[in-house]
């Protein structure tokens, strides 16, 4: 056992192996495993692939077993980003023994109970804790019913106590699935910090962290028509919310950060944000993002997206106002004053005159000139408002 905790106590260089097979790297966990908890010294020792964790006194924290091995792929990083939302962080009383999430969504707790089954943590060593409101009247059997089953855990594993809250929830509530063990949660701890920093050097683990993230804390708003308006991230620490900022803009998507929270509120961004699948981890939150978008996209009057409809449409040859109107179903008086707003952006310019389909009228005919930042065409600089 004393050749891994040199390994821990000597600067805890962190070493990534390839996987060439799999086109995947790996984490060596032992290389995250603190040499004290607090005043006692930690112990490790190999078997079967497998680490065996322990402290020099029998009582609490009880040894753990658990692999020596974790690999990077998008399930890591979705993870990350679900306990950066939902996961403990405080450290006062019995919390810096825990590692858990809270939520209401039991596929988000069977992701994260998966995970933690990659790591060596038993799903039968787990501790759920049920927290309802005072508006539920379904019966605590009931409710721990649903959770053992949906969560495939034996009653065993239940707090034999449903805290009730003055507030409203969900029918069943919320469950917090944790898993106790102060030396887990230190190794947690220091593969978290680890992770964080990865994401900010890779495009893909961050689209991961952010789909966890979004998952765990994200919310679309819409107007009174049912249309996609905002898309909402609230986050209380400020080093916390700036560092997800960076992350979005890295990704190329706009954001506000207004000092509680991280807010999306243009179409191009929500087309980035569904083109990036970033909301498609929580299945409630998948399935609004989903209805709001598209009744948008039908029935919301987006100016930049009847520009890149026009775009799109003059792409494949020159044409007047009226056959764009035609062909992409829009009012003529809409389709004009697009047309304008991007000649005066040049992306659009007149090339000519084409006589109309009864050979009465002499019409402008536009065509493509170049294909602009998207970003660009949620400005109106024609004037007024289309």
């Amino acid at each position: 056992c004393n050749f891994a905790c040199q390994l821990v106590t000597h600067g805890h260089k962190v070493f990534i192996r390839d996987l060439p097979s799999m086109g995947m790297k790996e984490l060596d966990i032992i290389e995250f495993i603190p040499s004290k908890l607090d005043h006692r010294d930690v112990f490790v020792s190999v078997e079967n692939g497998n680490l065996i964790i322990s402290c020099n006194k029998t009582r609490p924290p009880y040894p753990i077993k658990i692999k020596n091995k974790l690999i990077l792929d998008s399930k890591l990083f979705e993870m990350i980003g679900l306990y950066f939302g939902d996961g403990f962080n405080r450290n006062k009383g019995s919390s810096n023994r825990k590692v858990g999430i809270a939520n209401n969504c039991p596929k988000l707790h069977n992701d994260w109970i998966s995970f933690l089954e990659r790591i060596g943590v038993s799903r039968n060593k787990l501790y759920i804790q049920i927290q309802i409101g005072s508006n539920i009247t379904n019966s605590h059997e009931e409710i721990r019913k649903y959770w053992s089953e949906s969560l495939f855990l034996p009653l065993s594993c239940f707090s034999p106590k449903i805290n009730v809250k003055d507030c409203k929830t969900k029918e069943y509530g919320l469950a917090v699935v944790c898993f106790h063990n102060k030396i887990f949660r230190k190794i947690s701890e220091n593969l978290f910090s680890h992770c964080i920093e990865l994401i900010k050097k890779n495009k893909e683990f961050a689209t991961s962290f952010l789909r966890g993230l979004f998952a765990a804390e994200g919310y679309s708003a819409t107007n009174r028509c049912g249309s996609l308006c905002s898309l909402d991230i609230p986050i209380i620490s400020d080093s916390r919310r700036d560092y997800v900022e960076k992350l979005f803009l890295d990704l190329g998507l706009r954001c506000t950060n207004n000092g509680t929270r991280i807010i999306f509120s243009g179409y191009i961004d929500f087309k980035k944000f569904r083109k990036l699948g970033l909301h498609k981890m929580h299945p409630d939150r998948c399935a609004r993002f989903e209805r709001a978008y598209k009744h948008l996209i039908e029935k919301g009057h987006v100016p930049a997206l009847t520009k890149l409809k026009i775009i799109n449409c003059l792409g494949v040859g020159g044409k007047n106002r009226y056959e764009i109107s035609n062909l992409l179903e829009l009012d003529i008086s809409t389709v004009y004053k697009s047309l304008k707003d991007l000649e005066v952006k040049k992306v659009v310019r007149c090339s000519g005159k084409s006589l109309s389909s009864n050979n009465r009228k002499l019409r402008k005919t536009w065509e493509l000139v170049n294909v602009p930042d998207e970003y660009s065409l949620m400005n109106n600089d024609y004037g007024g408002k289309l």
